[in-house]
């Protein structure tokens, strides 16, 4: 994976992972939590869209703010477009399936499926231009 024009926040701990995972109530996907050990979140562009990924640390203060347990409970929000929509995992599902949606109605039933894991996820980002529409 390429994350090349991503300006990370360099690897955040095992500790701060378990701590982030903790405050869910369940493991992060491990293919997530193995990216935050490395990078711990960044923004930048993967392949032609810009993302924000958040670190560790603020995963749980950033669901909190948007209110994603009361309003789309089973989602995990990690990142945004750095406009109008966020990234998050459906923990409805096992594994864990990426998905989008939109902060003005952040639902279940607006989330759209991206993937079925992270590395799925970034992989359809470096390739595939049509994954967030241009705002």
């Amino acid at each position: 994976m390429d994350f090349s024009r991503l300006n990370d926040n360099g690897g955040a701990d095992e500790v701060t992972v378990a701590l982030a995972a903790k405050a869910f109530g369940a493991p992060l996907p491990g293919d997530y939590a193995a990216f935050l050990t490395i990078h711990n979140g960044g923004a930048g562009f993967v392949g032609k869209t810009f993302i924000v990924l958040w670190k560790a640390e603020d995963l749980a203060e950033h669901n909190d703010n948007f209110g994603v347990a009361k309003s789309a409970a089973g989602l995990i929000l990690f990142g945004t477009d750095g406009g109008e929509e966020a990234f998050g995992f459906d923990t409805r599902k096992d594994p864990a399936a990426v998905v989008m949606v939109p902060f003005s109605d952040l639902t279940l039933a607006a989330a759209k499926p991206l993937a079925d894991s992270f590395d799925a996820f970034i992989k359809r980002l470096e390739t595939d231009e049509t994954v967030v529409p241009p705002n």
